[in-house]
């Protein structure tokens, strides 16, 4: 079994926003499944998944840190919740081959005002501790329920996403290109940026080194904690080469731009974008970070470059990893979101939580991957 916590990058449809102007399928943050359905596929897991679009590592330390009021379960509460509904459900042992996963971290930053991420040093590095100190307190939490395989992302390098990119442009519309490079406008927006570049360049290094504290720390009652670099999985992914065997043409503006939460246009073919929105990969690139998270599962010193890329991009399929035609789907999955992945959302699993547990504690001799592969389904 996998288990999944974290923010949108990995959400499967618990923050079910209707509302939301972006053509999203099937309400992952994306124009088809992510990262962690793609795993379960490759490697024949059943999927429990808590993630939350907008969740931060801890709301409390969010809110009090950056003058914030997030609403969406954070981390802990995610844990929280997951750990409450399968309270006393596991049999002792049943849980030493599953993979629990821990992705946070960009809202956080997202959460900080421009003009502190800017200007205050000392204010970033109390922060960037604090955010690094709330993943390490969740891993920690999981240990303590049973968990024995963790794998903990970093963040993509947010100020190359066109919400960053395009800083300047997006906070003052009307202006021209020309009239935003000679304004202050244009100068407040490259400090945001480096800021912004800046702190994941921090808590990234950070998150590293407690991965590598937290596996010396707790070595007789884990068996691994591992880095997985979505961060390089990106950078490699829009390079000229790797976004060619992508089929990625547009890769520094989003398919659907929105102003004032209103769309403005669409593209033609999402594929073709690296980003959905203005913040969210396609679904071509999730399923290259799956490709990745399953070779750091495989091998502890996968090493994630151009080459390894390249592998990976013919050894699982990815280029049929699509919006419209996609290896996942299984019968009209376009319309009705149906994948060929065992997969459980927060509400479904609290519904199915015997269920779960029931074939869990049956399964408990048998490694995490090794099921026998059956017709999987969405439970809602």
């Amino acid at each position: 079994m996998l288990v999944v916590f974290g923010n949108s990058l990995s959400d499967i449809g618990n923050l079910a926003n209707s509302e939301n102007p972006v053509p999203f399928w099937e309400y992952r943050f994306s124009n088809g499944p992510v990262w962690n359905e793609y795993l379960s596929y490759f490697n024949n897991y059943t999927l429990v998944n808590y993630a939350f679009g907008g969740a931060t590592s801890n709301n409390t330390f969010v809110d009090s840190m950056a003058d914030a009021s997030v609403k969406v379960p954070s981390l802990q509460d995610q844990i929280g919740n997951f750990t409450s509904t399968f309270n006393r459900t596991f049999s002792s042992g049943s849980l030493d081959n599953d993979i629990a996963v821990v992705e946070i971290g960009s809202n956080d930053i997202f959460n900080l005002k421009n003009t502190t991420l800017a200007a205050d040093p000392l204010f970033v590095d109390k922060y960037t501790d604090g955010m690094v100190a709330n993943i390490a307190e969740g891993v920690k939490r999981l240990s303590a329920f049973g968990y024995k395989k963790f794998l903990v992302s970093d963040i993509p390098d947010l100020s190359k996403t066109p919400s960053i990119l395009n800083y300047g442009a997006n906070s003052t519309p009307g202006m021209s290109m020309e009239s935003i490079a000679t304004s202050s406008v244009n100068t407040t927006a490259k400090i945001y940026r480096a800021a912004v570049k800046n702190i994941v360049d921090i808590v990234n290094k950070k998150i590293s080194a407690e991965v590598d504290a937290i596996s010396k720390q707790k070595k007789d009652a884990i068996d691994y904690i591992r880095l997985v670099s979505i961060k390089n999985v990106i950078e490699i992914a829009v390079q000229p080469a790797i976004s060619k065997m992508l089929n990625i043409t547009v890769i520094d503006e989003e398919c659907y731009p929105v102003n004032n939460g209103v769309l403005v246009s669409s593209c033609t073919n999402s594929d073709n974008y690296a980003y959905v929105d203005s913040v969210h990969p396609n679904t071509r690139v999730h399923a290259l970070a799956a490709s990745v998270f399953a070779s750091v599962i495989k091998d502890k010193g996968f090493s994630v470059n151009e080459s390894s890329i390249r592998s990976l991009i013919d050894r699982y399929d990815i280029v049929n990893a699509g919006a419209r035609n996609n290896f996942l789907f299984s019968g009209s999955s376009v319309s009705r979101g149906t994948l060929l992945v065992d997969e459980y959302n927060m509400a479904s699993a609290t519904l199915n939580a015997k269920e779960i547990a029931k074939e869990k504690n049956e399964d408990s001799t048998v490694t995490s991957n090794s099921r026998i592969l059956r017709s999987r389904f969405f439970r809602l």
